[in-house]
């Protein structure tokens, strides 16, 4: 049995973004075990509805194939954490989507760098304006554009990253294949091109209100920043904010005028620590795209020294995680990444800097060495060897 199927059988019992998933797979070990239990097995852990348990019941794994095959012939793929290319930054979020309907192609997240872009439905012109120019600099610098697809912010944010030819990826909060917003058909169809649209909700679900709070989490979990640009104190935007937080995203965020609503939201995440931001550059600078030369001079000049003849460095230690022999089972670049970090935190820029690589091309390399445990992030993208760390 496909075991996409078994995750589109509880998707259906339980509805998206449950929190009851991972109790389920400590349970059992995994979706497929905890199906053939049966409906013994399902009671027993006592934490479902009766109405969950019906749909457990009337749905099964078999109709499930039928919905999968319905997918294939819209022209949508099923991802499933199973799945190699299921986006990596959404393994990290407390509760994953089991299961993520995607039509077009989804870019390597592990490897880019993705910015969400959100805001009001009714923006300002000069809001529009904005979030188009950010969508604009984003794409063209290289990252991913991240937003919802809805009126106003999100889709000149969009528009802005088709504009530059870049990347960008619409997350819904329907199903792909629903005629949501039809006055945005087109460009869904171009975001579909070069990117990617996104929903939890299978083919066919329509619009509820609760969807949207339920979506925010995968917008904000799928991107290492969000960038709010019109919002106020009470709104979706500030939902995907408080995920952002929660996820350990970078939040940002553009002044406004003081007479204007929208601007209440904005200044206030300004006033609670928010960074502010007035172009493209102002983000991507927090991930080494932008120059902070004293950073780079110190890195290139400790980098020298290091490698000059007759040194030998703290990588070169017999004990050190960047010893030749830790280096062994890394790629040439987190090798060469691996060799620029000390014990001392050192910025992500100042590392692009020195080793010369581009900001993506460090950031992978920086994804490689985190996931071996050769080295651990601290706050404001800085990076230190995992042996400096006390536990």
């Amino acid at each position: 049995m496909d075991v996409r199927a078994y995750r589109l059988w509880l998707l259906h019992a339980l509805g998206c973004g449950s929190t009851k998933v991972r109790r389920i797979l400590k349970y059992a070990g995994s979706i497929e075990e905890f199906y053939k239990g049966g409906e013994r097995a399902w009671v027993s852990m006592g934490i479902f509805t009766e109405r969950e348990l019906c749909a457990m019941r009337e749905f099964s794994a078999d109709d499930a194939l039928f919905q999968i095959e319905y997918c294939e012939r819209l022209g949508q793929k099923i991802y499933t954490p199973e799945h190699p290319e299921y986006p990596g930054p959404l393994r990290q979020i407390a509760n994953p989507p089991g299961v993520l309907f995607v039509k077009g192609t989804l870019p390597d997240f592990d490897r880019m760098l993705s910015i969400a872009v959100v805001g009001s439905r009714k923006a300002t012109k000069t809001g529009i304006d904005t979030a188009r120019r950010l969508g604009f600099d984003l794409a063209k610098a290289g990252a991913v554009v991240v937003s919802g697809g809805a009126i106003g912010v999100d889709i000149a944010a969009h528009e802005g990253a088709l504009e530059a030819g870049g990347v960008t990826v619409c997350l819904l909060a329907c199903g792909i294949n629903y005629p949501y917003l039809t006055q945005n058909a087109s460009i869904r169809e171009r975001i579909a091109k070069s990117g990617a649209l996104v929903s939890e909700y299978p083919p066919d679900t329509g619009i509820e209100r609760g969807n949207f709070e339920v979506r925010n989490r995968l917008i904000s979990g799928l991107s290492r920043g969000v960038a709010v640009v019109e919002a106020k104190e009470k709104s979706g935007s500030m939902i995907t904010v408080r995920y952002a937080l929660d996820q350990g995203r970078d939040v940002f965020s553009v002044p406004g005028d003081l007479g204007n609503a929208n601007a209440a939201g904005t200044n206030a995440l300004i006033q609670n620590g928010a960074k502010l931001i007035t172009c493209a550059e102002d983000i991507l600078e927090e991930y080494a795209f932008g120059r902070f030369e004293k950073a780079q001079a110190a890195a290139a000049e400790k980098a020298e020294a290091e490698n000059a003849p007759g040194t030998v460095s703290a990588h070169e230690t017999a004990s050190a995680p960047g010893t030749a022999s830790s280096q062994e089972d890394c790629s040439q670049d987190a090798a060469a990444i691996l060799r620029l970090i000390g014990r001392e935190p050192i910025h992500l820029s100042a590392l692009s800097a020195a080793s010369g690589f581009s900001a993506a091309r460090t950031l992978s390399a920086l994804t490689e060495l985190e996931l071996s445990g050769k080295i651990v992030s601290c706050s404001g993208r800085r990076y230190i060897l995992s042996d400096t760390v006390m536990i």
